[in-house]
């Protein structure tokens, strides 16, 4: 069976001058574009996007166009959440023509017909091959028109042109490695994609996660394992893991950004093999990057079973304050389940004050988590006054609303308690779960 790689796919007079300020920063957005000034398009767009949800999703694009993704996925799920349908389109095509079709609002029609087909913009191609008439040495089309005739399944020479091109127009520009990657695969060269993706790791500052996981998949070979994580509660589980091929090795342990070394050891590591994950980063100095080099101590130590080193690594983590707000989220669950509450409550808590401002997903899950953890603690004020603030950012979430419920059924109030267990249950689809709501209900009713 092959293994499928993954393609990379954000008064009067005070209404007036309200009006025009935006105005401005919508001006200043298209042109900013046109120059080809994705960082500052970016950091436009997020403004305008207040406003106008439809400009969330075009900060993505630019914020993916200059390798952050995290700031893309943030702004793209921002649109998700705020935009109407059909709006991008509308606003896309009105801006096209306004601006005669300038070749930069051309590749960007493109690029968003090429990653959300649904959108109904049509061909991408249409868009890129005007736009490339223009922009003849720009990596960004052709990368993107490769890109399209992937989509198709074609993994021909043509389209291996398209790829490379765009590599030499722009060395750093991780995408069109991991494009080329996957062509290398799907024509059953792997140790070639093997060695175009550890290329992208020395030639790249930034690179997708996708660059991580399809060089896990190409250079590993599967192996059993026996585990008993510290989260896993006493069980013992088998499972079968990557681990890095020797051939690779030295070569893939050499790589000059420590960051690359750390990042690509956390997908091993997460995919359950610690010690692939412990022998890359042994006998290295990452005293430069110690949030992340001890975020890989204590999962390694999680999925060990090792509950001291477990702790050991969590203080350590807390006490130097560098690691970001979705790998403290991370701890703070596997601490949860390894029933430390504790310091789960000081992950999350420490997770909540390093957020992003506009991450409205980890916000949810952070305060629903962090009201979980005081609930195991029997602290159900606290329980409650967190799980609240969760539900601002998703009312109908259902599992803050069942551990709500717990909450306040603990605390003495059954009312409230059957309020909140009621609206989860009309939230729920899974027949098992509906049950165990029904069951919570029917035993509230009986203590009546």
């Amino acid at each position: 069976m092959k293994r499928i790689l993954k393609i990379i796919l954000p008064v009067f007079l005070l209404c007036a001058l309200s009006s025009l300020t935006w105005a401005t920063g919508e001006e200043e957005f298209w042109h900013s574009i046109e120059a080809g000034d994705y960082q500052k398009a970016a950091e436009t767009a997020v403004v305008l996007g207040r406003d106008t949800p439809e400009y969330y999703y075009l900060a993505g694009v630019c914020f993916q166009n200059v390798f952050n993704y995290e700031e893309s996925n943030i702004y793209i799920n921002c649109y998700k959440k705020n935009s109407a349908s059909g709006k991008l389109k509308e606003l896309l095509v009105e801006k096209a023509e306004e601006r005669n079709n300038h070749p930069q609002i051309l590749l960007l029609e493109g690029i968003i017909a090429t990653i959300e087909p649904d959108l109904g913009l049509g061909d991408p191609n249409y868009y890129l091959k005007k736009a490339q008439k223009k922009l003849r040495n720009n990596a960004y089309v052709y990368n993107y028109l490769g890109l399209c005739a992937m989509n198709q399944n074609n993994y021909s020479k043509s389209v291996e042109n398209y790829i490379e091109k765009a590599m030499r127009l722009k060395p750093d520009f991780p995408e069109p490695y991991n494009n080329l990657a996957v062509i290398r695969h799907r024509n059953g060269q792997d140790e070639e994609g093997v060695e175009i993706l550890i290329a992208s790791l020395e030639k790249c500052k930034l690179v997708p996660i996708n660059t991580y996981q399809n060089l896990v998949a190409l250079a590993s070979f599967p192996v059993g394992l026996i585990i008993s994580p510290c989260d896993g509660g006493g069980e013992f589980y088998q499972c079968f893991a990557p681990a890095l091929k020797d051939e690779y090795f030295e070569r893939i342990k050499s790589l000059p950004n420590s960051i690359n070394l750390l990042e690509l050891a956390e997908v091993y590591v997460r995919q359950g093999n610690s010690r692939t994950a412990a022998a890359l980063i042994r006998d290295r100095d990452f005293t430069d990057d110690s949030g992340l080099y001890h975020y890989l101590r204590f999962y390694i130590a999680n999925i060990d079973g090792d509950h001291e080193r477990l702790r050991t690594y969590a203080n350590m983590i807390l006490q130097e304050g560098k690691l970001d707000y979705r790998r403290l989220f991370e701890c703070g669950n596997i601490l949860m389940h390894s029933k430390c509450h504790d310091l789960a409550t000081l992950f999350y808590q420490t997770a909540a004050e390093k957020v992003h401002p506009d991450d409205a997903h980890y916000k949810l899950i952070i305060f629903s988590n962090m009201g979980t953890s005081y609930y195991h603690s029997k602290e159900y004020t606290l329980a409650i006054e967190t799980l609240e603030k969760a539900l601002a950012y998703k009312p109908d979430d259902v599992i803050t609303l069942e551990n709500l419920g717990l909450s306040y059924r603990d605390l003495g109030d059954k009312l409230k308690a059957v309020e909140c267990f009621e609206k989860a249950l009309s939230c729920v689809s899974d027949p098992e779960h509906q049950a165990y709501l029904e069951k919570l209900l029917v035993e509230l009713e009986a203590d009546k």
